[in-house]
């Protein structure tokens, strides 16, 4: 062997970084295996709030290891006859992380452009270096696993995949890393290397189902994905076909009659109905094969356009009102709900195979108590990533300040926030305005946490008695009932001598095994 083992080892480690979710603890625990010694803590998964300058620490030295290798493994694949299997797809994927570090700024450069569907002219460098690290084991075809075009249309898919699901999807909480990669692998799949092989032009024919409560951010997280969606690129012209920002088609469904829903949708002939003075193209003939339709509340739709969304699922054809002429839809389809679909198909309001069709992928969005769990910490940070949209960066500041002093003295760090992270942006604007924060129906939400009762006590102790809870069940009661004496999760964990968010995943768990939420 042309490399002793244990540079070998390290090697695919360095080259896995090309398909670890950057949004998982994996990234952070392959960081500290690369490094050992050197690894440098910042949490157990990457976000944007905390000082990040041990992230970047870590990312240097990766940097610098990936550089060094890529050249002592060429120079030795250059004085070897015979390379192994093992060898090539190592030294394959090293190099390509190499090279997406190494250009990693240009792509970057590119993102602040707005309109940018050319100007990739260091494609040519990009080319050159491509070629000097990659001729070398061009004999072993059966091998490998990219190609230049490729790699450079992937590298930019990944640059903007993260730089909008990093940038737009705001917290350090587990529940939102859950939801970043959750994003990213609707983008890329859980395998990026199969993505990469083979899905990377074909997850348009896949739909996505956002769920969850109003205000939680479903259309960031439909926009996040649709601007990330792969684009094919030009080498000849050096640019890529399209333009990323205009691929994003949304259609807020609930606000809008059924007649014109359909039209937005298919589009129309002239004549076909009242006022209908011109042809018009719809959404779904507008939208190109590389763009997004994002349908918005898709549960309000009634039965007969429910009708027409299934073929066009189905069959990827549609017709305009009043024609007759079949059309293709070779774009992406998103959809977000803050309704349970599967109880409104239950209830006969929405189709049980329409519902199939777009639940292959779905991504449940955690509601603002959720995110913060307790925390002031991440309330805070929410709190000053809204503050520097709302006012300005140097008074950012002391409106977040105020607006978490005003929390506490109005309706407390354990509020549920009803309106989740819409209502927060609002609740900013009232401390930035009036100086408090203080809803009509603060009494109201407070006291929502069932009181355990007498009698639920008694019944629960039978219970205990005779055997019949788990010791789960067991520890979800105490915890509902300190917290009942308490209202507060942090003084509850204190007596209980157990976790903050243990105690409020127990009492959460307690609730719904009661059908008491």
């Amino acid at each position: 062997m042309i490399i002793k083992k244990e540079q070998l080892e390290l090697i695919k480690a360095l080259g896995d970084l090309n398909f670890t979710n950057p949004f998982l603890e994996e990234r952070v625990e392959l960081e500290r295996k690369i490094l050992g010694e050197d690894f440098s803590y910042a949490g157990t998964v990457w976000h944007i709030h905390e000082d990040q300058q041990h992230a970047e620490k870590n990312l240097r030295r990766i940097i610098e290891l990936t550089a060094f290798h890529a050249e002592d493994l060429r120079n030795k694949i250059s004085l070897s006859e015979k390379l192994t299997k093992e060898i090539v797809v190592a030294y394959e994927n090293l190099i390509v992380y190499h090279l997406f570090e190494k250009y990693r700024l240009n792509f970057t450069r590119q993102l602040e452009i707005k309109y940018n569907q050319c100007g990739f002219t260091f494609f040519e460098d990009f080319s050159s270096d491509y070629n000097y690290y990659m001729n070398i084991i061009s004999k072993h075809k059966n091998y490998l696993q990219y190609d230049l075009k490729r790699t450079f249309e992937i590298f930019f898919q990944v640059h903007r995949a993260f730089h909008y699901i990093f940038r737009s999807i705001i917290g350090s909480s587990l529940a939102i890393a859950k939801l970043r990669a959750d994003i990213w692998q609707s983008v890329f799949s859980c395998d990026i290397y199969r993505y990469n092989r083979s899905l990377y032009d074909r997850m348009n024919n896949i739909s996505t189902l956002i769920t969850g409560p109003s205000g939680t951010g479903k259309e960031l997280i439909a926009r996040a994905i649709a601007l990330s969606q792969y684009l094919p690129f030009d080498d000849k012209k050096l640019c890529f076909i399209e333009d990323y920002h205009e691929k994003f088609h949304p259609l807020h469904l609930s606000a809008m009659p059924a007649t014109l829903i359909e039209s937005e949708l298919f589009g129309h002939l002239k004549g076909a109905f009242s006022g209908a003075v011109v042809d018009r193209i719809g959404r779904m003939e507008y939208c190109s094969r590389y763009g997004t339709v994002f349908l918005d509340e898709i549960g309000e739709i009634n039965h007969e356009i429910q009708v027409k969304l299934l073929r066009l699922l189905q069959d990827r054809t549609f017709c305009r009102i009043g024609d007759n002429e079949q059309r293709s839809f070779t774009g992406k389809i998103l959809t977000a709900t803050n309704r349970n679909l599967l109880q409104e198909v239950d209830e006969g309001n929405f189709r049980q195979d329409l519902y199939y069709r777009l639940c292959s992928d779905i991504i449940a969005t955690p509601d603002l108590q959720q995110v913060i769990n307790g925390s002031e910490k991440e309330l805070y940070n929410i709190v000053n990533f809204i503050s520097k949209r709302v006012a300005t960066d140097s008074e950012a500041e002391w409106l977040s300040s105020d607006t978490i002093k005003a929390i506490k003295k109005g309706v407390g760090l354990d509020y549920n926030w009803p309106g989740n992270f819409r209502e927060l942006e609002q609740c900013v604007r009232n401390v930035l305005i009036r100086g408090d924060y203080s809803p009509q129906y603060t009494k109201k939400i407070t006291s929502k946490m069932p009181k355990i009762t007498n009698k639920e006590l008694i019944k629960n102790i039978e219970s205990i008695e005779n055997g019949d809870l788990s010791a789960d069940e067991i520890l979800n009661l105490y915890c509902h009932i300190s917290y009942s004496k308490t209202n507060n999760y942090v003084k509850s964990a204190q007596i209980l001598q157990l976790d903050r968010r243990t105690i409020t995943k127990r009492v959460q768990n307690y609730l719904q095994d009661n059908n008491l939420k």
